[in-house]
């Protein structure tokens, strides 16, 4: 079964299709739109059309608030409105949705780290040629945690 695992994000969402092992991945650029309510279920539709294929089932990661000033809680608020957005889009196309914490598919491991570690698991599987980097080398991590998010939810 195709799934569709999104890493949303204020600007963009990195996104990768699993079957087995990964069909594709890249990045939907959004934007600022996403800091307005409004543009979420544009936003949402544009990435879920991303892949060439429509995915059979759609995980997106959801975010914690953190109280020890690790995160804007304004910006953690509006990236859960935007999965939300995601998700709704998702279920009403027939979709079977599931939102999973970070802490949950990733433990622990710093964003960067699991970037580094997607990025040299890209390299040794060959991988290079279906995935669609995008413009800004900052948002590749968002990539590489959908990537990482679709490894998890398809086991």
């Amino acid at each position: 079964m195709s799934l569709l695992a999104v890493d949303p994000g204020l600007n963009g969402c990195g996104w990768a299709l699993w079957d087995d092992d990964l069909i594709c991945a890249g990045f939907a650029e959004i934007g600022d739109s996403a800091r307005m309510p409004a543009m979420w279920g544009r936003l949402a539709a544009r990435v879920i059309e991303a892949p060439p294929e429509p995915p059979k089932k759609v995980v997106v990661e959801l975010m914690r608030i953190y109280t020890d000033g690790k995160s804007d809680p304004a910006d953690i608020l509006l990236l859960q409105g935007l999965a939300g957005a995601l998700l709704g889009v998702a279920h009403d196309r027939g979709m079977e949705t599931h939102g999973l914490l970070a802490s949950v598919w990733k433990g622990q491991v710093p964003r960067g780290a699991m970037g580094a570690r997607i990025e040299r698991e890209i390299e040794q599987r060959g991988w290079q040629d279906r995935i669609t980097w995008p413009t800004r080398k900052t948002w590749r991590n968002d990539v590489c945690h959908a990537i990482a998010l679709a490894k998890y939810a398809a086991r």
